[in-house]
């Protein structure tokens, strides 16, 4: 399990490669930029995606580490969450806002890029992996480009919903407060009510604008996000 280890060459052993120069190559050796192949695909919505691909070796080191942390965590993000898990799909998500009176949908923007170093490196420190520093950062190494979760990487999908664990059962609070259900797949949140009466409140709660958080005026209780939010779309 990706967890509890102390260096890097316990790190190689668990991830079954061959050489901690490996590693080390991949993680301090060579610019990580070359390691990867970048590229722009068209939005279902518009406007154009970065997608950065890592090299075959790279890809490989990192599907290891997916592999690794869906054991040692049994990879269970928020049930909220409908994407990058096993039997879940963008339907299911929706199926939860059928026959609502009102729905409301936020795009996080640029959802990938806003999940950083420090935060993927905090991850493998915490419960469950409690991995020692060294570790800790050579993981985030590996798996981040110029300090950020990059989009087409194997292990980014998976460690985007754990880290937005905590923004989830928070937004699922809140929403609940207002009468609201959420769910969320990938960049996009789904809200919906089966009452239009608090749909001005929920909306005009000050949102963040950028990574970090905002405070519920009511309960003086910090809303953690990672992302800034595009405007919100409503069907009602």
């Amino acid at each position: 399990m990706l967890s509890k280890l102390d260096d890097i060459y316990e790190l190689a052993a668990e991830l079954g490669l061959d050489a901690v120069k490996q590693i080390r190559y991949y993680a301090y050796g060579r610019p990580i930029p070359s390691s990867y192949r970048s590229f722009k695909l068209t939005k279902r919505k518009g406007g154009l995606r970065e997608i950065n691909a890592p090299n075959r070796q790279l890809a490989y080191i990192q599907r290891k580490i997916m592999r690794a942390i869906v054991e040692a965590t049994d990879y269970l993000p928020s049930h909220y969450v409908y994407s990058f898990k096993k039997g879940c799909s963008a339907k299911m998500g929706v199926a939860r806002h059928v026959n609502k009176a009102v729905i409301i949908k936020f795009d996080i923007k640029d959802f990938f890029g806003t999940i950083h170093f420090g935060r993927v490196r905090g991850m493998f420190k915490s419960f469950p992996f409690h991995n020692s520093d060294q570790v800790a950062t050579t993981l985030a190494q590996l798996c981040c480009l110029e300090k950020y979760l990059p989009q087409g990487a194997p292990a980014s999908p998976i460690i985007s919903n754990i880290v937005c664990r905590k923004m989830d059962r928070e937004l699922a609070t809140f929403a609940k407060r207002y009468g609201f259900a959420y769910t969320r797949y990938a960049d996009d949140m789904t809200f919906s009510s089966h009452s239009k009466s608090r749909v001005r409140a929920f909306v005009e709660f000050p949102y963040p604008a950028n990574a970090g958080s905002a405070t519920d005026r009511g309960t003086r209780r910090c809303l953690t996000a990672p992302a800034s939010l595009a405007p919100a779309t409503i069907w009602s």
